[in-house]
């Protein structure tokens, strides 16, 4: 019995030690230049990985970036067609840290 202790709590000690935390961020800021759009992320460590979807659910761009401090600022091209001002609002982000 006292064998089986001493694994588990040998094995839930290395797990504890040995697991990366993973930070929670948020999308802050978006930026449009023409048809680039640029996403501030944060709080991040690494590399954060960003996804735009149209109105219909469907991938249109798609970028990465390494967070400097504790921000992240991803840089994509999405079509032409959403650089103007009444697509911008059908345009939705997601963001998530890369494994």
């Amino acid at each position: 019995m006292m064998k089986i202790l001493l694994v588990l709590s040998t094995l839930l000690v290395s797990t504890l030690l040995l697991t990366k935390y993973a930070v929670a961020g948020e999308i802050v800021d978006t930026e449009w230049t023409g048809n680039f759009l640029t996403i501030t992320y944060s709080p991040a460590r690494g590399w954060v990985e960003c996804t735009a979807y149209n109105s219909s659910g469907a991938a249109i761009g798609g970028g990465e970036g390494l967070a400097t401090g504790t921000v992240a600022r991803v840089l994509m091209s999405v079509p032409e067609k959403y650089a103007h001002r009444t697509k911008r609002e059908s345009v939705k982000v997601a963001c998530r840290p890369a494994r």
